[in-house]
Parts: C-alpha cells; sequence; structure tokens
C-alpha cells in the first residue's frame, strides 16, 4: 500500500473500477412522499449510488447491482483516502464479469439500510415516535423499490 496517501499501488487500482466518488440521490419529496401498502408515508429519501463504466447512448447497457448483496453501495474501485476496495470489486471493471469497458453498472443502497440512506417519516420529525414503532411491518419488497424509481 501506498502510505503517503492511503491508496493501494496504481497498476492495483487500474486493475479494477479505479477511483470511484460516491453519490446522492434524493427523491419522494413533499408533497410527492412514497405511499406505503400501509398507507403511511415515508420521504423525503436519499439513497447513496455509485456507478461504473459508460452509459452508451441509447442507454441499453446498464446493470443494477442491488444492495441486499452489499450492505452499501461501494461494490467496486477505491475512494480517494481509503484503501478498501469495494465488496465486489473481484467481478465489476475492465475485463471482468461486469465489465466495466462494455457495461454502466449501478449500485445503490436500500431504504433502511446500513449505511448512507435516510428515509424520513414526517410524524417522526414532528413527534418524538421512534421509527421502529411506526413500519413494524415493513416488508422487503421496498428494497426493489429505488431500481423502478
Amino acid at each position: 500500500m501506498n502510505i503517503k496517501n492511503d491508496l493501494p499501488e496504481r497498476a492495483e487500482y487500474e486493475n479494477s473500477a479505479g477511483i470511484v466518488d460516491t453519490k446522492y440521490f434524493t427523491f419522494a419529496e413533499p408533497p410527492d412522499d412514497m405511499l406505503l401498502e400501509s398507507g403511511q408515508t415515508l420521504g423525503p429519501i436519499t439513497l447513496a449510488y455509485e456507478t461504473y463504466g459508460k452509459l452508451n447512448d441509447d442507454k441499453s447497457n446498464a446493470i443494477l447491482i442491488l444492495h441486499a448483496f452489499s450492505g452499501d453501495a461501494h461494490a467496486a474501485g477505491y475512494h480517494w483516502g481509503d484503501n478498501r476496495q469495494g465488496w465486489w470489486d473481484s467481478v465489476i471493471g475492465p475485463g471482468k464479469a461486469f465489465n466495466t469497458k462494455q457495461y454502466f453498472v449501478i449500485c445503490s443502497n436500500i431504504i433502511g439500510g446500513c449505511k448512507e440512506a435516510q428515509a424520513r417519516h414526517r410524524s417522526v420529525l414532528q413527534q418524538a415516535t421512534p421509527m421502529r414503532l411506526l413500519f413494524r411491518s415493513l416488508q422487503l419488497a421496498i428494497w426493489s423499490m429505488p431500481s423502478i424509481i
């Protein structure tokens, strides 16, 4: 490792998706909160995501890697100042199974995930009600919601 800037040696990160930035997307902002099957609403929601490769002109080369497999959006490459590669760096990158010279790979966090995802319920902000009491039966189907938004 390169102690000076806490990055792997250049050859090591060039064989990966490279240096990547985490981006953020906010949706379900009032008055367009996300309506849940329970009738309650959720929003605004901010999700972290990372992309690897380049989206082609007709947008037909995108692959979505769902967060449920990852724990966070950092699936490949390295961040500046951090020598930990993404959790699936061995298969996302140039010449790998998810070839970033051919495909545009997206990995996003999930609502309620452990890292870099925020969702607010209006009554939580207005009252001091713990979030867990409002969504006792929140189901896993919501995990894939960002993929259809």
